[in-house]
């Protein structure tokens, strides 16, 4: 019998693979290994979900009963036109775009979004709310506490119903690791929200990237204990 999980990563993969079979798309469970304990999943550079005419971007799984919606994306405009972008946002109805990507990253592969954030910055209306935080390529976030914060901002938008695209360069290590952390926030286990991500095609990439998830993972499950 299928699970959930099973199905959402059918209906991920079904669009762009008609022809695959529906278990080339299941995510294997993620297991601790190593005596870090470190979670580690295999992730692949997702699809370019794009067609001549329109970009799409990939849903990820939230806990059923929230009205909110969540989507993964690479760096806005780099893959795709500026116009694009935006088209897909509007269809989508991005009401919150999460960054992690650096300003100098950001000037570098998609000018046009580096305008748009500093006229962002700069109290111009946009269609979306913009909200920050830049890590290092590969790397993983210097201050856990203010990342936290915003990642329990995140969790807070879905809650009332936002629907958030989360965003770094290639959508994957960074994107993939503050995805895993929102759904831990939403109350998913570890390895179910490792696998909702997996699902949509991203993930922690580097040793840093599963340990912070992980470390984090455990100090949760601490504390529910204690409740």
């Amino acid at each position: 019998m299928w699970s959930v999980f099973d199905l959402l990563c059918c209906a991920c993969k079904g669009r762009r693979e008609a022809d695959s079979l529906c278990c080339r798309g299941r995510a294997p469970i993620p297991q601790p290994i190593g005596p870090g304990g470190l979670l580690h999943v295999e992730t692949t550079r997702p699809n370019c979900l794009q067609t001549t005419t329109q970009v799409e971007f990939r849903k990820c799984h939230i806990p059923e009963g929230l009205q909110g919606a969540l989507f993964l994306h690479g760096m806005p405009g780099w893959h795709e036109s500026w116009e694009d972008f935006m088209g897909a946002c509007q269809r989508s109805a991005v009401s919150l775009v999460f960054s992690l990507t650096e300003h100098e990253e950001m000037a570098r592969q998609s000018p046009n979004y580096f305008a748009y954030s500093q006229e962002r910055a700069n109290n111009t209306a946009k269609p979306w709310k913009h909200l920050e935080y830049p890590i290092p390529i590969f790397g993983v976030p210097l201050d856990k506490e203010g990342f936290m914060k915003c990642i329990q901002g995140v969790a807070q938008a879905l809650r009332d119903g936002e629907r958030v695209l989360i965003h770094s360069k290639t959508g994957i290590g960074r994107t993939g690791t503050a995805a895993t952390l929102v759904l831990l926030c939403l109350g998913l286990s570890l390895i179910d929200a490792s696998q909702a991500v997996r699902c949509a095609e991203s993930g922690p990439e580097t040793d840093d990237q599963h340990e912070f998830v992980t470390t984090i993972a455990a100090e949760f499950s601490a504390q529910q204990k204690q409740q």
